[in-house]
């Protein structure tokens, strides 16, 4: 697993095996074909309003919003594919650092310098930045927290709702898939069976409970203008440089840490013995995302094919399910439009 932090050093933006990206890629998919006439003028930018502290993107000049979407697109993916909780003066640094890399990929000398002498332009950008990526954060439970209910089958009782959501959060059995006492087929997401409470647990499939691969399936694999997945193409490669397992995709170990993170706060929302919902903020469960973490990693340090096998299969079964689904509906238009009625 990559590293779990960022150098609070200025130079490089950094990567690894599993993320192969840069901040030139993401710049990429933001420059305008007008840039030019923009760069070898001076640059400056829209405050927030009085008595606000955040900037609006959409009011900043077109050399400003360059420098910024990208910068955004970068951490969102940081966020989500390498660490999720990073300590606050590590990000700090680790942002005016891209800022610095953006600025000079951009050839403005204008923006380099609006970067370099204006420290409050740097703080304000940073705010931006920070409060994406607690916000995707937050979207990652927000997507998983519907789910927590029905698939777990939470105790109406008050009591026993405590006494249950307290040792499966002990147990840390929510990551596991799981079979009836009286059955021996795993359950996958694809039937949604909830959890009963005499269920045996699969402890050879960590991180396939149905409610971590829906909300991989949900909230990276599908959207109406572009997933998460395919806006990040390039972050998801293979632990395993040797063929034939280099050219198997995996899911982020990270990304899997961040939804089980958030399975565990929105179980935690129960543990007063009904639904109490909580901020999913870094300080109340940066030490749960680490446990996640650090149980994922010793996987890989223990036995790295088992590990690639893991978070392959991941992908492939995400990715199976989001195909079927496209597949179905096509299927069923095909079967019901009168073709041969149709004019040419």
């Amino acid at each position: 697993m990559p590293d779990s932090g960022y150098s609070t050093q200025v130079p490089d933006v950094p990567t690894s095996s599993n993320t192969p990206v840069s901040e030139s890629e993401a710049l990429d998919k933001d420059v305008p074909d007008d840039l030019e006439e923009y760069t070898a003028v001076g640059v400056s930018y829209v405050p927030p309003e009085r008595g606000q502290w955040s900037l609006s993107l959409n009011h900043q000049p077109p050399l400003v919003r360059v420098l910024i979407k990208p910068a955004i697109h970068y951490m969102v993916g940081e966020t989500l594919f390498r660490n999720a909780y990073i300590p606050l003066l590590d990000q700090e640094a680790f942002i005016h650092g891209l800022l610095t890399r953006l600025a000079s990929s951009i050839s403005s000398q204008a923006l380099q310098d609006l970067v370099h002498e204006d420290e409050h332009f740097v703080w304000l950008v940073t705010q931006l930045l920070l409060t994406r990526v607690s916000n995707i954060r937050g979207q990652v439970k927000k997507a998983v927290m519907p789910k927590v209910e029905s698939l777990f089958a939470i105790p109406h009782n008050s009591e026993e709702c405590k006494t249950y959501i307290k040792e499966i959060l002990k147990t840390g059995d929510y990551i596991y898939p799981f079979r009836e006492a009286s059955n021996h087929e795993f359950h996958f997401f694809k039937t949604l069976t909830t959890f009963p409470q005499n269920a045996a647990v699969n402890r050879t499939a960590p991180f396939k409970h149905p409610i971590i691969l829906s909300t991989l399936q949900d909230f990276i694999f599908s959207a109406s203008h572009g997933s998460i997945a395919e806006r990040h193409p390039k972050r998801f490669t293979s632990s395993i440089t040797s063929a034939p397992q280099c050219d198997e995709l995996e899911i982020l170990g990270s990304l899997v840490c961040l939804i089980t993170t958030a399975v565990h706060a929105s179980l935690q929302d129960w543990s007063g013995g009904f639904l109490k919902k909580t901020e999913f903020n870094a300080e109340m469960f940066k030490d749960v995302y680490r446990g996640h973490e650090l149980f994922i990693s010793n996987i890989r340090q223990t036995n790295i094919r088992k590990y690639h096998r893991l978070l392959s299969n991941l992908y492939n079964e995400v990715c199976v399910a989001h195909t079927q689904t496209a597949s179905a509906i096509t299927n069923n238009f095909m079967a019901s439009v009168d073709l041969d009625g149709m004019e040419e």
